[in-house]
């Protein structure tokens, strides 16, 4: 398995040059919630960073190659089609754009093949692909299969898109948290790491989905709801209370999965360092 490290001197590079950016208007700040995933070149690599408002409903789009941690409410799926998936949800999606929308990175390559993977990561101290935590008192992950043996993340078509004449794609994979056999995956939070992979590319670092699982969201319109009433919270709401239920908690456990994870490795930040240095001297 992988170790991801840093070079903290290059790393403070970074953080310079990206307030730097943010100064000039040019870069979005960091976001971690309500984004499709960014999937860009950066060294030969596929690098991943947050892709949001892309509709231009908020003064957008705005993009970054620095979130890791993205966060999905699931809802019931189907018992019967088409996947018999327990709960699903097919956002966040994926979004790769068709020119340079972060100095240092560069578009994906045209016509080319576009797939996601589990990701066997160290989290917390603890190996696997799949995390869970139920939601009570303060974060504490496990395994997923340690509480529920046969409980899997997994998604509709590992190979979901392809790249247009440009580089450009924006597509949204199905992603499930499913129990096969009886029963259904328990209530609470699960962290499912996966990675990126574009053909005649390097695949890229994990990141990390957080999804909330709860038998209150019975459909997209439940889900939509529950959405709003998170993203408000966030942005000093009130506690997001839906069905009877306070799910301040999932927000927790999104911070909580962000302060975690490991910090990317230094092939990517160099690579960006370089190009915001070239494009703050072009200025």
């Amino acid at each position: 398995m992988n170790t991801f490290t840093i070079n903290t001197q290059l790393f403070a590079s970074i953080l310079v040059f990206s307030r730097a950016l943010l100064l000039c208007g040019l870069m979005a700040a960091p976001t971690f919630a309500h984004s499709d995933v960014l999937l860009a070149e950066v060294g030969g690599q596929v690098a991943i960073g947050a892709a949001e408002d892309l509709d231009m409903e908020e003064g957008g789009p705005f993009f970054d190659l620095e979130t890791r941690v993205f966060e999905g409410v699931m809802v019931a799926g189907n018992p019967v089609l088409p996947f018999n998936f327990d709960y699903e949800r097919d956002e966040p999606g994926f979004s790769a754009q068709p020119t340079s929308v972060v100095p240092g990175s560069n578009p994906l390559p045209v016509n080319a093949a576009v797939s996601i993977a589990t990701a066997n990561v160290n989290f917390a101290g603890l190996l696997g692909n799949l995390f869970y935590w139920d939601g009570t008192g303060s974060p504490s992950f496990v395994t997923a299969t340690s509480t529920q043996p046969n409980v899997v993340s997994t998604f509709d078509d590992p190979n979901f898109g392809i790249t247009g004449p440009s580089g450009g794609m924006d597509d949204h994979p199905l992603f499930s948290i499913n129990l096969p056999g009886a029963g259904t995956p328990a209530n609470g939070v699960y962290v499912a790491a996966y990675t990126a992979n574009v053909a005649g590319l390097a695949g890229s670092e994990p990141f990390y989905f957080v999804w909330l699982v709860d038998d209150l969201l019975v459909d997209g319109e439940a889900a939509e709801e529950l959405e709003e009433l998170l993203e408000a919270f966030e942005n000093g709401g009130p506690e997001p209370i839906f069905g009877g239920k306070n799910f301040a908690f999932f927000e927790e456990g999104v911070e909580y999965v962000e302060a975690t994870i490991p910090e990317p490795t230094s092939v990517v930040l160099a690579a960006l360092a370089l190009g915001a240095g070239w494009f703050i001297r072009k200025r």
